[in-house]
């Protein structure tokens, strides 16, 4: 059976790399790349956690990991460290990762990768949806070409706020 190729667009602290570990070690996918987007703490920490998470799951090297959009596009970035800690991982000090971000911009990714996965590319925004937003600009055309797209918050499906925060929290930049 071929395997789903999956993004995960995500501004990586402790919950997030659970979402992470889930798409790299789920036999069905075939995660492409990581997004990383302005977000729960430091910009550089949350870049620093995704690829410490790839490594933990043993593809470090494997699974591209593209820094993105380091800021709101509308108002100040307000970061959360109160919940996750300094570094997003709780109480945590992890060693730096040997695998090194990807010098291509996220939301270019985003293009490059639902172009080369046509119809197939599930995206999985776990983060604002800054990236989707950016990428969409770059090229509007773009979510004919993925699997996947947000679900906005409704009141008929039972989703509340706090569970879709990355569709309600604001585009970031």
């Amino acid at each position: 059976m071929a395997k789903t190729p999956l993004l995960i667009d995500t501004d990586t602290a402790g919950d997030d790399t659970v979402a992470l570990l889930f798409g790299l070690l789920d036999p069905r996918l075939d995660l492409v790349g990581v997004t990383v987007c302005a977000g729960n703490v430091g910009f550089a920490q949350m870049v620093e956690n995704a690829l410490y998470t790839v490594e933990v799951a043993g593809r470090g090297g494997q699974v591209p990991v593209y820094p993105g959009c380091r800021r709101p596009l509308v108002r100040p970035w307000d970061t959360v460290e109160n919940i996750h800690g300094a570094k997003g991982m709780g109480t945590g000090d992890f060693p730096p990762a040997r695998q090194r971000p990807e010098a291509l911009h996220a939301a270019q990714a985003i293009v490059r990768l639902a172009e080369a996965h046509a119809g197939e590319l599930g995206i999985a925004g776990i983060a604002p949806v800054t990236h989707l937003a950016v990428s969409m600009m770059l090229d509007p055309g773009l979510p004919r070409r993925w699997a996947t797209s947000p679900r906005p918050p409704s009141t008929t499906s039972g989703s509340t706020p706090r569970r879709l925060a990355s569709c309600w929290r604001p585009v970031s930049r």
